[in-house]
């Protein structure tokens, strides 16, 4: 069963959380997804949420 998350990346302390949904099949899939994203993003860090809840912080 696929999952939509809520992600929010700090690129920058003085600005607002960049926003963008992410559907994964799997936890693995999530994570790796999560990593590609902060390089490419390079973003300092993503807050995971799942239906407005937060679930953990993924740090760069």
């Amino acid at each position: 069963m696929h999952k939509t998350y809520e992600l929010y990346f700090q690129d920058d302390e003085q600005a607002p959380p960049a926003f963008e949904a992410l559907t994964c099949a799997n936890d693995a899939e999530l994570v790796t997804a999560l990593r590609r994203r902060l390089a490419e993003r390079q973003s300092k860090s993503v807050v995971v949420h799942e239906f407005g809840r937060e679930l953990f912080t993924l740090n760069a």
